[in-house]
Parts: C-alpha cells; sequence; structure tokens
C-alpha cells in the first residue's frame, strides 16, 4: 500500500511542483536563519533546543531557564506558529524533490522512491518533538526527566532525517544531472560519427 501510494505521488509530482515548494522552503530557511521572526528575536542569542544534537535533561531546561517567561512564550509560538508549518514546507519539499528525481532514475530499482520516505519521517519526528517541547513548556518550571529525554531523542533523529534527506536530494540531484550529460555526450557522438 505504501508503496503504492509512493508512486501515485511518483507519477503526479513534476518539477512545476517540487521547485517552487523547495524555493519558498529556502526563502523560509533564510528568513528563520536570520531571526526576522519576531518569536526568534524574543530568545536573543539563545540556540533554538529544536536545533541542538542530542541535548542533556540539564542542557534543556538550563536552556529554558535562561530563555526568561517572555522568552518560553515566544518558543512556544515558534513552535506552535512557526515550526510546524516550517517542518511540513520543509518534508512536502524535500519529499517532491525526491520524487522527482525517483521518477529518473527508476532505473535504479526504486531507491530513491524509498528515499523520499526520509523527509516524510522527518516532518512526523519534528511533530513529535514539537508536542513534546509544548508538554515540557507547559510543565516548567517542573522537571519531567522522561519528557526532557524523549525530546532529545525526537530531536537527534529528525535532525538525522533533515541531514540524510538534503544527502539524498544532492546525491539524487548529482546522479540525474550526471546521467543528463552522459547521455548528451553519447548522443554527439553518434551525431560526429554519422
Amino acid at each position: 500500500m505504501l508503496e503504492q501510494a509512493l508512486r501515485w505521488l511518483q507519477k503526479r509530482v513534476t518539477w512545476r511542483v517540487a521547485l517552487p515548494l523547495f524555493a519558498v522552503q529556502t526563502v523560509a530557511t533564510v528568513i528563520l536563519s536570520a531571526g526576522w521572526a519576531p518569536q526568534l528575536r524574543a530568545l536573543g542569542d539563545h540556540l533554538l533546543i529544536d536545533m541542538m544534537f542530542a541535548y542533556s535533561a540539564d542542557d534543556l531546561y538550563r536552556a529554558l531557564g535562561e530563555y526568561g517567561e517572555g522568552g518560553r512564550a515566544a518558543y512556544a509560538a515558534y513552535l506552535t506558529q512557526i515550526d510546524f508549518v516550517y517542518g511540513t514546507l520543509s518534508g512536502l519539499a524535500f519529499a517532491a524533490v525526491l520524487l522527482v528525481v525517483s521518477r529518473s532514475l527508476r532505473h535504479l530499482g526504486g531507491l530513491f522512491l524509498v528515499l523520499a520516505l526520509l523527509p516524510m519521517l522527518m516532518t512526523l519526528f519534528d511533530y513529535a518533538e514539537d508536542l513534546t517541547l509544548l508538554a515540557i513548556l507547559v510543565q516548567f518550571p517542573e522537571v519531567v526527566i522522561p519528557l526532557a529525554s524523549l525530546a532529545s531523542l525526537l530531536t537527534t533523529v529528525k535532525l538525522i532525517l533533515v541531514y540524510a534527506s538534503i544527502a539524498a536530494m544532492i546525491a539524487g540531484i548529482g546522479l540525474v544531472l550526471v546521467e543528463k550529460v552522459g547521455k548528451a555526450k553519447v548522443k554527439r557522438q553518434k551525431v560526429e560519427g554519422s
């Protein structure tokens, strides 16, 4: 069933869908990285928890304490108003690119079709991470070690999936370009040899 759904998407998602999605996602990344979102400006120079790799419960609660009450409220707003949308956008954009690449590289046995699942999983882990962090924020300053450990695990897996998705996109686009250049070279040699 999953393979059928992926193949259905693969047939329908084109570069006309993938490129605008990816462009919007890239612009959103620049805006968020530059700290232009008011929710992020309220945190000052503090690193976003959901961008920290493998943090401890102490790291998490120290960061939340350093945010202050206003910063924690801003971070909760960021999670609900921005990160849910950004995570969805990123997952859709990355999956769309991989679906288009998978159509061009069908001869590889569906490898890139399977890799299109990475950004979908990334989005699911991002949702779970956001909900866990919101639960921690609601209970703050109470320290709930199991929730903090779960949040760290979810963040770490999400970030691994982000990097794996980006690597798969780069590898896939690289393979498509190499194949196109190779086909053009063979075609040119045939024309010159005639």
